[in-house]
C-alpha cells in the first residue's frame, strides 16, 4: 500500500526581510525620530503626519508579505492535517467500535457478577441463620431433658449459646478493569428543526442549526426550542 503524500510548495528557502526592505525601515526610522522630535509649528507638524502616514503604509506593506509568504505553509499545516485524519479516521472509528464492545461487555460481566456476589452474601448469610436456629433448637432440647418430671420446662438461656461464626460468602470474581474508559455528557440533540429560532434577541445565530452552538448557549442558560439534552456515553481510553 503507498503512503499518503503532500507535496512542499515551498522553496529551500525564504526571504522574510529583503536588504532592501530592512534600509527603507531604518531609513524611515531616522525620519520618525527627527520629525518627532522636530514638532514645533504646523509645518512640522504636517510633516510628523506624512512620516506617520509612511510608517503605517509601511507596516501594512510588511505585513501584506508576511502573510503572502505565511500562506503556503498554512496550506502544508491544513494538507498534514488532513493527510493525518484520512489515515486515522479508520483507526479512530475502529477504535470507537471496539471500545464501545469492552465497555458492554464489561458492564454485563460487572454486573453479573455484583448480582453472583449478593447471592453468595445471602446464602452464606441464610447458612448463618440456619446455625443459629440449629443451636436455639440443641438448647431446647437439652432443656427439655434437664427439666424434672412434671415440671414447666425453662427457656434455656440463648446467651449461653457460642456466637455463630461469620461464614465466608464463597469468592466471586473481581470486578473487570479494562483499558477502556466510559463517561456520560449531556449532549444536545435537535427534535424539531423547525423550532429552533435563527434570531434571537435580534442577533442572527447560524445559517443552519448548529449542536454546538446550542449546547454552548444552553451552557450559558439560554433555553433554545426544539432541542434537548440526551444521555450520550463518551468512551475513551484510561491513563495517558
Amino acid at each position: 500500500m503507498a503512503g499518503i503524500t503532500i507535496k512542499n510548495p515551498l522553496p529551500a528557502e525564504l526571504v522574510a526581510l529583503s536588504e532592501e526592505t530592512i534600509e527603507k525601515r531604518d531609513s524611515l526610522l531616522e525620519a520618525s525620530v527627527a520629525a518627532r522630535r522636530a514638532i514645533t509649528d504646523e509645518a512640522s507638524y504636517r510633516s510628523a503626519n506624512a512620516v506617520y502616514k509612511d510608517l503605517h503604509a509601511f507596516g501594512r506593506a510588511v505585513e501584506a508579505g508576511r502573510k503572502d509568504l505565511k500562506r503556503p505553509i498554512l496550506d502544508i499545516g491544513a494538507a498534514l492535517d488532513a493527510a493525518a485524519h484520512e489515515a486515522m479516521e479508520p483507526i479512530d472509528a475502529e477504535k470507537q467500535a471496539l471500545g464501545r464492545a469492552i465497555a458492554d461487555y464489561e458492564r454485563i460481566e460487572n454486573a453479573r457478577r455484583e448480582e453472583e456476589r449478593k447471592k453468595a452474601e445471602a446464602e452464606a448469610r441464610a447458612r448463618e441463620e440456619a446455625e443459629r436456629k440449629r443451636l436455639e433448637e440443641e438448647a431446647r432440647q437439652r432443656a427439655e431433658m434437664d427439666a424434672p418430671p412434671g415440671a414447666p420446662v425453662q427457656e434455656p438461656d440463648f446467651g449461653a449459646i457460642p456466637t455463630v461464626r461469620p461464614i465466608a460468602p464463597a469468592p466471586t470474581p473481581a470486578p473487570l478493569k479494562g483499558a477502556v474508559r466510559t463517561s456520560v455528557r449531556k449532549k444536545v440533540v435537535i427534535t424539531d428543526a423547525s423550532k429552533v429560532p435563527f434570531e434571537m434577541n435580534g442577533l442572527r445565530l447560524w445559517k443552519e442549526p448548529d449542536p454546538r452552538a446550542i449546547e454552548m448557549l444552553q451552557k450559558q442558560g439560554v433555553t433554545v426550542p426544539g432541542c434537548e439534552y440526551v444521555d450520550d456515553v463518551v468512551i475513551g481510553a484510561k491513563g495517558r
